[in-house]
């Protein structure tokens, strides 16, 4: 994303969440751990979430791999 973070997808249990983590941290400590994941999103999706977009102005895009409907909430700066 524009702040410099990277979003990523996954699942806990049944529902999709999207996390983040700080690449350059990782990079510098060979790699990140789940003690690096900042959850961005919990959601009540269920698991897969098989699209994520981070548009420019931080709208985060998701949907699942078992509905069409696109959900976006707009992440703060």
């Amino acid at each position: 994303g524009v702040d410099g973070y990277l979003y990523f997808a996954y699942s806990l249990g049944t529902r999709g969440l999207v996390g983040r983590v700080d690449p350059v941290e990782c990079s510098e400590n060979g790699g990140c751990t789940t003690d690096n994941i900042e959850i961005v999103i919990y959601s009540d999706l269920e698991a897969p979430l098989a699209g994520l977009t981070l548009s420019d102005d931080m709208r985060l895009y998701i949907h699942t791999m078992f509905r069409p409907e696109i959900y976006w909430v707009q992440i703060p700066q």
